[in-house]
């Protein structure tokens, strides 16, 4: 089987303040716990010292932020495996959010936690899980969980150790308390891994009452909402009717995520009672962003930035320096193996890591990887598409929705000189600005078809 770390690998990561330099405390393990936070269609840009003052500090002023970081497929279920493998959805086997054999059938055991729990860890799941799951079954490799399909914030079913349980008022409450309660009576006496899983700031917008009437700052309108790309795929560009930024669903984003944020230090002051707050590695994400007017689109499932870019930080006492930046092109593929890394760098994998981990400053990703599989386009209108991005372009190849699949049209951004992507220069008036179509068609399906290093962009 495949191991996580190179001898590079462990070097860097020694260096780093490894998983097994003594004295960390708490928890009665020198092995650092880990919690995932995620929260499920969270706009980027919409974590600052005004809108979740707690994770703020504890994340972004105490650690380290990726401002490129994107989603390799920006949909609920297929990003949330990613970041539970490491892999990319093509090689997981969930590309959809439907519970069909053709867009759902992965390998359980080659998620974190299995593996973590498999070296001793004790594993907890609470909120949202994978939207193709099949809620009647446990999840595997989990000592404690609350799992929910989500898609609501009152009256959800969640499946957990004691049976079904259909908990009153904020859902995302019920949440908390099972992590509470995990943090303060089942995480004593050795490393643990827990996933905080929030169904805000999904829709339905609607804040509880005590933040529903609470300020709101206002948003960064950047020159891409109301236009709609010439270049635009035409499937897309009649889709593209929003001719300004949605203001309703930021408002609503911004008071659920004030919610958010006061159960976010609800947990923190449980781990910093508990001790195992410096031992600790703790990770902020969302699986995926949402447009909310720019190219005249609001949604998910696209390849443009504000549907992949997602706010995401780390906070890793004694490995981080406080306020640090990390500007290397990053992906929610890179989650996993940033986990393993810090908890289990000899892991025996089940299959070769598609990502890298954030500890190890050894690498640097030179293109950004994105898919989308649309496997219901009767359901869904967004087509499928497969892009590359790096600092200075993006190409992007949308496919078509019948058998056998085939390009059937490209777009490309100049991002020097059209950060927002308002320009096709495929379908501009000149050819002379023309990118190589050919070479770059290549290394996307290279891309497409890879499974671990060094295949892997």
């Amino acid at each position: 089987m495949p191991k996580l770390v190179t001898a590079l690998g462990i070097v860097l990561f020694a260096a780093a303040g490894g998983a097994c330099s003594p004295g960390l405390g708490g928890g009665g393990s020198d092995r650092p716990n880990v919690i995932v936070f995620i929260t499920d269609d969270q706009t980027a840009g919409t974590v600052s010292s005004a809108t979740m003052p707690t994770t703020w500090r504890w994340m972004w002023q105490g650690g380290r932020t990726y401002p490129n970081f994107s989603i390799s497929d920006p949909l609920c279920c297929p990003s949330r495996m990613t970041i539970m493998s490491g892999r990319y959805a093509h090689n997981t086997g969930v590309i959809d959010n439907l519970s069909s054999r053709i867009s759902f059938h992965p390998d359980m055991r080659s998620t974190v936690q299995c593996y973590l729990r498999g070296a001793g860890y004790r594993t907890a799941f609470f909120g949202k899980y994978l939207n193709g799951w099949n809620f009647s079954r446990r999840p595997p490799c989990t000592d404690r969980y609350a799992i929910t399909p989500g898609e609501q914030h009152e009256g959800l079913d969640f499946l957990t150790n004691r049976g079904v349980v259909t908990p009153s008022g904020w859902d995302d409450t019920y949440v908390t308390n099972q992590a509470l309660d995990f943090v303060r009576t089942k995480a004593g006496d050795g490393p643990w891994f827990m996933t905080v899983s929030f169904m805000a700031p999904h829709s339905p917008y609607t804040p509880l009452p005590a933040a529903a009437d609470a300020p709101v700052p206002p948003p960064r309108v950047g020159p891409a909402v109301g236009r709609a790309n010439p270049g635009m795929y035409p499937l897309v560009r009649r889709h593209a009717d929003a001719r300004e930024f949605d203001t309703t669903i930021w408002d609503g984003e911004i008071r659920m995520l004030r919610t958010v944020d006061s159960e976010i230090a609800q947990i923190r002051r449980a781990l910093a009672d508990s001790g195992d707050l410096d031992n600790t590695i703790a990770i902020f994400m969302s699986d995926n962003g949402l447009m909310l007017g720019e190219h005249r689109l609001v949604g998910k499932r696209l390849p443009y930035p504000e549907s992949t870019d997602v706010p995401f930080a780390i906070s890793a006492p004694g490995r981080f320096a406080p306020g640090s930046v990390d500007r290397r092109l990053t992906s929610n593929v890179d989650v996993a193996p940033t986990i393993l890394a810090a908890a289990d760098p000899e892991a025996d994998l089940r299959y070769p890591l598609d990502g890298h981990s954030l500890f190890d400053h050894g690498w640097t990703r030179k293109v950004q990887y994105g898919e989308s599989f649309n496997v219901r386009p009767d359901k869904h209108w967004e087509p499928p598409w497969r892009s590359i991005r790096t600092g200075s372009y993006q190409f992007i190849e949308w496919l078509s929705q019948t058998f056998p699949e085939h390009t059937v049209w490209r777009e490309y951004y100049d991002l020097r000189t059209d950060p927002y992507e308002l320009h096709d220069l495929l379908h501009d008036s000149t050819t002379a600005n023309d990118p190589p179509v050919q070479r770059l068609h290549e290394k996307l399906v290279k891309a497409a078809f890879c499974s671990g290093h060094p295949s892997c962009p």
